[in-house]
């Protein structure tokens, strides 16, 4: 294999992408192999190398295209594996700019406790989606990929979130009535939300969506149901 400098030292091609992705990711962060570009390297040497860094368990693949540095822990000799959570996030959810993607439909519905079923994938809204629909995998757990009807930052997330829940909420609910109602204006008072601030993201969404907060009294000033 040809062998790279560094440091003034001699050094295989998977001794210096070890080293220089150590330099910038830490124990299980995941590494995405296309954000992967090390000058003087081409792509397909830095693939090679990582299938040897691989093979030889200084790195371990968590699923196609990602890899990260396995946490030590004594109790489990390969390490610690990544979080779903984690890799979903750096994939579809954050990027530099902050907040660019969220997960919504029947999985953000069980997390507030409005369901108990558990789906069999997760459907994320993100600004890195090129089409409004693609089905993807995320090791063997199916991904939705949704674009949004806004541009997803930090200050609109959780807004447009919450009334991509409500354009829906009849199909995901197991509580009804006013033990819905509570439910709802808990998670909007628990997170600073008001009707002021999802008045301006409405006509992007169903007019089901505003008749859901009408009917359910979400609006503020709303006499609560009894």
């Amino acid at each position: 294999m040809a062998v790279l400098y560094q440091g003034g030292k001699t050094m295989s091609q998977a001794d210096a992408v070890y080293e220089y992705l150590r330099q910038i990711y830490g124990e299980n962060e995941p590494i995405f192999l296309k954000e992967v570009h090390i000058p003087g390297l081409p792509d397909v040497s830095v693939r090679q190398a990582l299938k040897k860094l691989t093979d030889l368990g200084r790195m371990k693949r968590y699923d196609r295209g990602i890899y990260f540095f396995p946490k030590k822990f004594k109790y489990f000799r390969s390490g610690i594996t990544l979080s779903f959570d984690d890799v979903l996030t750096k994939m579809y959810l954050k990027d530099a700019s902050g907040q660019c993607g969220y997960v919504g439909g029947m999985m953000f519905a069980n997390w507030i406790g409005l369901t108990t079923q558990v789906p069999m994938e997760y459907v994320v809204y993100t600004n890195k989606a090129t089409t409004d629909y693609r089905k993807t995998s995320l090791i063997g757990i199916r991904v939705i990929l949704r674009r949004p009807c806004v541009p997803i930052c930090d200050e609109n997330a959780q807004i447009l979130q919450y009334l991509d829940l409500l354009k829906d909420v009849s199909l995901f609910s197991e509580v009804q009535g006013a033990e819905l109602t509570e439910r709802l204006r808990k998670y909007m008072e628990d997170n600073k939300i008001t009707f002021a601030d999802m008045e301006p993201y409405l006509s992007y969404f169903p007019q089901r969506t505003s008749k859901t907060i009408v009917e359910l009294g979400l609006y503020d000033d709303a006499p609560a149901q009894r």
